[in-house]
């Protein structure tokens, strides 16, 4: 949709069409943009919903509108292998990992089969985001990504909420994980979180932004939503404390 600048929207293309087309998905559980080419024009990188067989596929999709703001040709992301099978993007994120000036796109993958209950990220990066890295992911089922700037350099780190209780904070100048955290400890303390989706800011007026992630209504896209529990690996319903958990940050 297209803003007027006055609060009005014009509905100015669907990219229903076009995504249906690449076929072996479901659905689109998370999106992200950014400009990779600096022309002033984000592009746009869908993530892709459960593939319910194949052994392998992409993680993404990928687009750059016109000139007027219409969705040009959709184009496949981040091949992969691992996890496989009944494999779900769950979440997508925009923002400067690499420290370029310029933002990077990344997005988190999951296998839903109990036979691939790990997770991966890609890092998409270059023009059109055609460089793809992978990034180990969790070894348990993972829900979100999201931005922090947890050491404030030059380069934007992020953190990923996993199954059942956790939530993974990786530095983006390692581009792996530097901190776990437990959402049941802490005081006061919380039974049974289920760990979901995240924010940053500046809790406590430090000036140095803090971790806020949900411990209950887990809803997963995927698998265990459309064939039951044998998928499901407990991926969906409340924490035992239905809220969230703030982390304060100590950086120097």
């Amino acid at each position: 949709m297209i803003g007027n600048g006055s609060g009005g929207f014009t509905l100015q293309g669907q990219a229903t069409s076009q995504l249906n087309s690449f076929g072996g998905s479901y659905g689109v559980p998370a999106i992200a943009s950014g400009d990779s080419d600096g022309d002033g024009r984000d592009e746009i990188m869908t993530a892709v919903g459960f593939n319910y067989g194949y052994y392998q596929g992409n993680a993404a999709y990928y687009t750059q509108p016109d000139t007027s703001g219409n969705f040009g040709a959709f184009a496949t992301r981040a091949t992969m292998t691992n996890p496989a099978y009944y494999f779900t993007t769950m979440g997508a994120a925009s923002g400067d990992y690499l420290g370029l000036g310029t933002p990077s796109i990344l997005t988190l993958t999951q296998g839903t089969y109990s036979g691939y209950p790990g997770s991966v990220l890609f890092l998409h990066s270059g023009a059109n985001y055609s460089t793809n890295v992978s990034i180990a992911g969790t070894s348990q089922i993972a829900k979100r990504v999201d931005n922090i700037d947890a050491d404030f350099d030059s380069k934007m780190d992020w953190a990923v909420s996993a199954k059942p209780g956790y939530a993974y904070v990786y530095r983006a100048s390692t581009q792996a994980k530097v901190v776990t955290l437990d959402l049941s400890t802490g005081s006061p303390s919380v039974s049974s979180p289920v760990s979901g989706r995240m924010a940053s800011g500046d809790v406590d007026n430090d000036g140095r932004p803090d971790l806020l992630v949900t411990t209950s209504s887990w809803i997963m896209e995927g698998m265990g939503y459309l064939y039951g529990s044998s998928y499901a690996q407990s991926m969906s319903g409340d924490g035992g404390n239905k809220g969230f958990v703030w982390y304060l940050n100590a950086s120097n």
